[in-house]
């Protein structure tokens, strides 16, 4: 998404500056959430508004989403868990085909990466222990299966390491992917 800002070939090249917005922090969506619910004569119970919150890692539009969900599927006056836990199965019900559009072309070493990022590997791919339990290949296979991915939005990399970009993309990975 920068690239449409700091490449001279796209249209918002050096258009403006560039500011990072941040998550939203749990502690202003809850209020938020639980008053919307009670707009439409519903309780959500703090503990589950800040349970949406944390399902989809703060990310404004699934936390928007969720609770849309949350509120379809909330058929008493009340959310539950199994509310919540119903909304989140609709939401991975309706990001599948996008999902697998973005997945379907990956190769077995970027899916064979991805694994290692959900199962808590976010740095050190070239160690030959991670190499050969997530079958990496070689140390320059492993930067150009990083750097597809990077491009592809599917991992980002941050200071602590590699994590998936997507936290909803993740969840389907690891609920819906059967891993070899």
């Amino acid at each position: 998404m920068l690239s449409l800002f700091q490449k001279s070939s796209k249209p918002f090249y050096k258009f403006g500056s560039v500011m990072e917005l941040g998550l939203i922090p749990v502690q202003d969506w809850v209020p938020y959430l639980c008053g919307r619910f009670a707009a439409f004569g519903k309780f959500l119970p703090e503990e589950l508004a800040a349970r949406i919150c944390d399902k989809v890692q703060m990310y404004s539009s699934y936390v928007q989403q969720l609770a849309y969900y949350t509120l379809l599927c909330t058929q008493d006056t009340v959310v539950t868990g199994v509310d919540v836990d119903s909304a989140f199965e609709n939401l991975l019900d309706e990001n599948t085909s996008f999902f697998t559009d973005k997945t379907e072309n990956l190769t077995t070493y970027q899916m064979n990466f991805i694994r290692a990022v959900l199962d808590g590997v976010h740095q050190d791919f070239g160690k030959s222990a991670v190499r050969d339990d997530y079958n990496l290949g070689s140390a320059s296979n492993i930067a150009r299966i990083r750097e597809s991915l990077l491009k592809k939005e599917i991992i980002e990399k941050t200071q602590a390491g590699i994590f998936m970009a997507d936290p909803v993309l993740a969840a389907w990975f690891k609920e819906r992917m059967a891993w070899a």
